[in-house]
């Protein structure tokens, strides 16, 4: 970078040729001054050169401000005046409208210098590039004025100091867009490895971790991790809604980051679900540390709407060690771990061991949940049927019976549903296997054609969480696409589902019914729910539990109930049916008592529903 002045002898043979020392100005910019010197250097010197030459009393460079219409100045070099920005910007204004200088020597330009009664006169050019107009160039004068002679003089620096104007306009634009898109780039990071409800680490970015995590454990450190479930927490969502529950979410994050250590990693994994990295932490030291999570998170509450809402967690801790073979399998050990502490209460802490049948327990239904899916995706369930008989015999012409399902394994064997029904419940596959067993069963009796008059009615059991708004209508589109008698079909409920789900699940079943289906109230006195539920439920059968149909010869307690069900549900116009039913003298007594239908093996095991119509 060259000199920023002009010497002294130069100045003075410059200012008797003004017209040549503006020419000396212009090039002492081009050539002394690089890209890496700041515009604001360059133009201080144009007008600390210019007032020598002129005699001015002041002088200034202001250039347009971006986004404002360029109606707006900023100054950028000011000597000798400090520039009041109501007359700059009207100075400014009249160049845009006339596009071409201001001479202005009326005595309102004093405000230029801040109300100077001494300034008489301001002269100001445009400053242009090849973009337009950038900015002002404007001298100031006290006791002489300007005329078209000044505006000759100071012409020609109108373009050098445009392109200055420029280069900063365009410096400045390129440093927005890089600390723009360094700001959009550092935003998208974040996103990418943050959940955006509560800021902590995403179920992604923790899932890394942990793969770090398992590495250094099987080189020698020693890590834990912790699975954290909040208790109830679908009971405030269902409750308060889904605001409320993230005030809570909120609010509990706040108080795991104050008692969490700095060196763990703490992440939302979805809906009401935390994992906890406790980075060289065994896990006999991290069951007292989350222990103290427990107690603070059931200690503290949410303010929303009035309600305080209060909440408890559980966790499932798991110790990562040389042993610890991937970051899958510890997680799912971890969910296990979790799972058993909010079943063992809730609001405490649970500590996987290898031995514990409990989590193995769990284990083996997390495995069945990815058969039952492979299952459904291919078809792997046969349908049995047992039969079920009128306490005098057969009644009417068709049969009646129960529908039941059974897994076909890779082997060709058949799995009971007792081993897999757990796993569909506890992971959420009911509602899809439950659908597959009723669209087969009635595209089986759809398919009978003129046998289908030997059906009596045909029981197909279903969970109270496949009864969502849809079903209702779907399971009517499936008997009209099969032309199959509503009548004919029977839906079992148990006791305990049908309680639980009638607030939202009494919508279906009423339009159910009302299309000519009809419901059955399954093992009913396993819930010991009052007889005044038979009011209330919209069923059409009661099957009495075959707790109390087993041990009719011998408990009178039993034979007392099982008549008051009968006699109840015969006055309320309800059939019931006893279940298993295992030899004669059981028969008897259930005919004895009132009871319309039995079912059991006296009259045979279940078999494969294809088989049922073979035979006469």
């Amino acid at each position: 970078m060259g000199s920023t002045a002009v010497d002294e002898a130069s100045t003075r043979t410059l200012a008797a040729e003004p017209s040549a020392a503006i020419l000396r100005v212009i090039h002492h910019v081009q050539t002394a001054y690089d890209d890496r010197v700041s515009p604001s250097e360059p133009l201080r010197f144009v007008v600390k050169e210019l007032l020598a030459i002129t005699g001015s009393a002041g002088g200034f460079v202001a250039e347009a401000s971006p986004g404002n219409g360029r109606a707006e100045l900023t100054v950028r070099a000011a000597i000798g005046v400090r520039v009041a920005p109501e007359i700059a910007n009207a100075c400014f204004k009249k160049v845009l409208t006339t596009g071409g200088p201001v001479l202005s020597p009326e005595p309102g330009v004093a405000g230029l210098v801040g109300g100077d009664p001494a300034v008489r006169s301001c002269v100001a050019v445009p400053l242009t590039s090849g973009a337009g107009i950038e900015g002002l160039l404007g001298l100031v004068n006290r006791p002489g004025g300007f005329d078209d002679a000044t505006l000759d003089l100071i012409a020609p620096l109108a373009a050098t100091c445009g392109a200055l104007l420029a280069k900063a306009r365009v410096v400045a634009e390129r440093e927005l867009s890089e600390r723009r898109l360094r700001e959009a780039q550092d935003a998208l990071a974040h996103y990418v490895v943050h959940d955006h409800l509560t800021g902590l680490v995403n179920r992604r970015e923790f899932e890394r971790q942990l793969v770090e995590a398992v590495v250094s454990a099987r080189r020698g450190r020693t890590h834990t991790l912790a699975y954290v479930d909040l208790d109830q927490f679908k009971l405030i969502n269902d409750t308060h809604g889904h605001v409320a529950g993230d005030v809570v979410l909120r609010e509990v994050t706040a108080r795991l980051r104050l008692h969490v250590r700095g060196s763990d990693t703490l992440a939302r994994l979805g809906g009401d679900e935390f994992g906890i990295i406790l980075w060289d932490c065994a896990a006999a030291d991290a069951a007292a540390i989350a222990a103290r999570w427990t107690e603070e998170i059931a200690a503290g509450s949410s303010e929303w709407n009035g309600n305080r809402l209060r909440a408890s967690m559980s966790v499932g801790l798991v110790e990562l060690n040389r042993l610890t073979r991937d970051a899958t399998e510890v997680l799912s050990y971890a969910d296990r771990a979790c799972l058993a502490a909010k079943e063992a209460g809730g609001s405490r802490v649970c500590n996987y061991r290898d031995d514990d049948s409990y989590l193995a327990e769990k284990g083996a239904q997390m495995r069945w949940a990815t058969r039952l899916k492979e299952g459904l995706a291919n078809d792997q369930f046969v349908l049995f049927a047992q039969e079920i008989v009128g306490t005098r015999g057969r009644t009417g012409p068709g049969k009646h019976f129960e529908v039941l399902v059974r897994y076909k394994d890779d082997d060709g064997r058949l799995v009971a549903p007792g081993f897999f029904l757990p796993a569909a419940e506890r992971y959420g596959i009911i509602p899809q296997l439950d659908r597959w067993v009723i669209s087969h069963t009635i595209a089986w009796l759809g398919s009978l054609d003129h046998r289908l008059e030997r059906v009596g009615s045909c029981a197909v059991n279903v969970s109270g969480r496949t009864l969502d708004a849809g079903f209702a209508e779907w399971l009517v589109d499936q008997i009209d696409l099969h032309r199959v008698e509503p009548s004919m079909l029977c839906l079992e409920l148990t006791e305990t589902a049908a309680v639980e789900e009638l607030p939202r699940a009494g919508a279906s079943l009423d339009r159910l019914r009302a299309s000519g289906v009809r419901v059955a109230l399954d093992d009913f006195g396993s819930g010991l729910s009052s007889f005044s539920y038979l009011k209330r439920l919209p069923i059409d059968i009661v099957k009495i539990d075959g707790q109390f149909i087993k041990s009719l010869g011998k408990s009178e307690v039993d034979r007392t109930i099982v008549r008051s069900v009968a006699e109840i549900a015969r006055s309320m116009g309800k059939v019931t049916v006893a279940e298993w039913v295992e030899d004669e003298a059981t028969l008897e007594l259930v005919r004895e008592l009132g009871v319309d239908f039995v079912q059991g093996y006296l009259f045979g095991k279940p078999g494969p529903l294809a088989e049922l119509f073979t035979s006469p």
